[in-house]
């Protein structure tokens, strides 16, 4: 037998025909995931979520402490149109937005995140936000909504973990020395569909 070393354009083509097949087998492995992707995985798809939703209840719960009703005591409401504070959410490319105005604020301001609609509950991304913009409410990064009366209502009860409420309200929680953990609640109703 004679060493593929005196033969260069064998080998050659050996290696060529290793690329090809890894290729098309990372590319199976790719269209099958877009495809397990794509399916929401039994859940509803983005479009049926599509809408604006007043936020009826947002406040954050800690046993022991006097609890915070960021709805009530932070944020400035309004009827609208559209109404303030609220979800809205864009099936298209499964993204939602928070739109809310603080006390003492001239204007609004806009949290962006993804969501999705896999395995039941609705899951808001908002990872990509700066925690200094989520913490203005109390946002944990990532929010995992119950379905109620098909999609028209939205409902969180969160555990969340270590929040330094001494900074959130120094006036309010400045005898706290340490942070907690607590219940982050909110419920959006649909107000219109997109």
């Amino acid at each position: 037998m004679v060493p593929d070393r005196l033969f260069p354009s064998a080998l050659s083509h050996r290696s060529n025909v290793g690329r090809r097949l890894c290729l098309g087998i990372a590319a199976l492995v790719l269209a099958l995931g877009l495809a397990a992707c794509d399916s929401n995985g039994g859940g509803p798809p983005p479009s049926d979520l599509e809408g604006t939703y007043e936020i009826q209840e947002m406040r954050f719960t800690v046993s022991g402490v006097n609890n915070f009703n960021i709805l009530a005591d932070t944020l400035i409401a309004s009827d609208g149109p559209p109404p303030s504070p609220r979800m809205e959410f864009f099936g298209g490319n499964a993204t939602v937005n928070l739109i809310y105005r603080l006390e003492d604020s001239p204007g609004s301001s806009l949290l962006s995140g993804q969501f999705s609609t896999r395995d039941g509950p609705v899951t808001a991304d908002f990872s990509t936000v700066s925690e200094e913009n989520r913490f203005e409410v109390l946002l944990p990064a990532v929010v995992r909504f119950q379905r109620e009366e098909g999609g028209a209502r939205l409902v969180v009860n969160q555990e969340v973990r270590d929040v330094d409420l001494r900074a959130y309200s120094p006036d309010r929680y400045g005898g706290l020395t340490q942070s907690v953990n607590g219940t982050f609640r909110m419920e959006l109703e649909r107000v219109q569909t997109e």
